[in-house]
């Protein structure tokens, strides 16, 4: 499995597991299992606003804008900041704005979920949940190509391309204690 994890860097020991990565990677499916194999919580960034809001993120973005739903989701970062044991799975573009990725790889252990554009699309479009910032393929691929830069930031760059979700979550396992050890060895 270990042949997944496309780079790991050495890191600090954490509380705090962040999965980032574009929609369709797989945070909101891996993260539950990830958080109880660690003996973690799991927390659905989205959700935790979407409860906080009282509204989905389609309502947000639709009643009050993209910039008004950055705000609240980088408040609801930074709130995480505090929070202990905890993998996090964050909204797409969660890191991309402002200095948010800086302080997610200061605060915790930033885990980048890739997949290649077409797995991306046929999970988008198998799952059936409404993507406030997907329309079309071309849009997909313009957007997927904008965050990469950020994405790859990460300390750990994971793919889940042709994995289960176990193989994928026993890969990640492998994948953070690697960067754990690397880290007490330096």
């Amino acid at each position: 499995m270990a042949a997944y994890a496309l780079r790991v860097v050495p890191m600090q020991t954490s509380s705090r597991i962040y999965l980032t990565g574009f929609m369709g990677s797989g945070k909101s499916s891996l993260g539950p299992l990830l958080a109880s194999a660690q003996g973690y919580s799991f927390v659905d960034l989205d959700e935790y606003i979407e409860e906080k809001a009282g509204l989905t993120i389609h309502e947000i973005f639709e009643q009050q804008g993209e910039s008004e739903f950055r705000r609240v989701e980088k408040a609801a970062l930074t709130e995480s900041f505090n929070w202990t044991d905890t993998v996090i799975a964050l909204g797409g573009g969660a890191l991309v704005t402002g200095h948010s990725m800086d302080s997610a790889l200061r605060n915790g252990l930033v885990v980048y979920l890739s997949a290649s554009e077409e797995t991306l699309i046929e999970r988008i479009e198998q799952s059936g949940y409404e993507r406030p910032l997907f329309s079309n393929r071309d849009q997909l691929k313009a957007l997927l190509a904008d965050r990469e830069p950020t994405y790859r930031r990460a300390q750990i760059v994971f793919s889940t391309e042709g994995l289960d979700v176990s193989q994928a979550v026993t890969g990640l396992l492998a994948a953070i204690e690697s960067s754990r050890q690397t880290n007490q060895k330096e």
